[in-house]
């Protein structure tokens, strides 16, 4: 089941709820999805069916939160919301950190309302150890790597040398603070 805004196919990367839900649709999974701006017709394009929010709660077997964090998804998986699912049902967490209440899906899974859960993230990292999540029973945590694969790995690495090259080349690429770049320092081979 994946929880999601689907975006269009020429702009999905590979780690999108809606390339989630096709690679989860060659199972043959009934796919059902919301989301706070997703449309039937854009669901139907990841091959899912459009639900309500509670709809989604209350069927999924296995419900894949792909949320951005922001003030309205703070939050928004919490006691009320996972009340709604079934006792079967698994929690996967791709989202952003604060979109789930940690402490409220431990007690859900302490209490066995809930059967398990994956998260794909821990604030701060390394985890604390006094993270209630750490003692809930049936979790699976990964710190922020569930994303990863040969393929993304290997374009990450390339992109960080090309990057690199690019800026000593003097024709620097993804800058995500151009303003650092008009500060004259010297750089490493080229004297002053």
């Amino acid at each position: 089941m994946t929880f999601a805004d689907c975006q269009p196919k020429a702009q999905v990367p590979s780690t999108s709820p809606c390339s989630a839900a096709a690679r989860m649709a060659a199972f043959e999974v009934n796919l059902i999805a919301w989301g706070p701006t997703l449309t039937a017709e854009r669901a139907a394009g990841a091959h899912a069916r459009f639900v309500s929010e509670k709809q989604l709660f209350q069927e999924s077997d296995i419900l894949s939160v792909h949320l951005r964090y922001s003030a309205w998804s703070d939050n928004f998986v919490n006691a009320s919301r996972l009340a709604l699912m079934k006792p079967a049902a698994l929690l996967v967490d791709i989202s952003r950190v604060g979109v789930v209440n940690r402490q409220e899906l431990a007690d859900a899974l302490k209490t066995g309302r809930l059967a398990g859960a994956a998260m794909d993230l821990c604030d701060p990292l390394p985890v604390s150890m006094t993270d209630p999540i750490l003692d809930a029973p049936r979790t699976v945590l990964t710190p922020h790597m569930g994303w990863q694969t040969k393929e993304t790995f290997r374009r990450a690495a390339a992109m960080s040398v090309d990057n690199i090259l690019r800026y000593f080349s003097g024709t620097p690429a993804h800058v995500a603070n151009p303003d650092a770049l008009k500060i004259s320092r010297p750089r490493p081979g080229r004297g002053k």
